[in-house]
């Protein structure tokens, strides 16, 4: 038996109009949950390989020397000294 839209009373319409906003949010969450993963992800792999280089390797940055160790990566994901 199929239950047609126009059929639904004045309640069930509510109901499923707060089971979507339910929807929608649980999805937000998750969706930023993700995000958040991700980003620790890719700071826990910069991190290991920053734990990996040589303590005496050097870079050199518009003609400046630096040691790699210096490098470091801030929260917007930008490589900075």
């Amino acid at each position: 038996m199929c239950v047609c839209v126009w059929d639904l009373t004045e309640s069930q319409v509510k109901e499923r109009d707060l089971l979507t906003e339910s929807l929608r949010l649980i999805h937000d969450i998750l969706t930023d949950v993700n995000q958040h993963v991700a980003a620790t992800q890719k700071q826990q792999r910069l991190s290991d390989i920053c734990r990996r280089l040589d303590a005496k390797a050097f870079t050199t940055f518009h003609g400046d020397k630096f040691k790699v160790r210096v490098v470091s990566y801030d929260e917007r994901n930008k490589v900075t000294l």
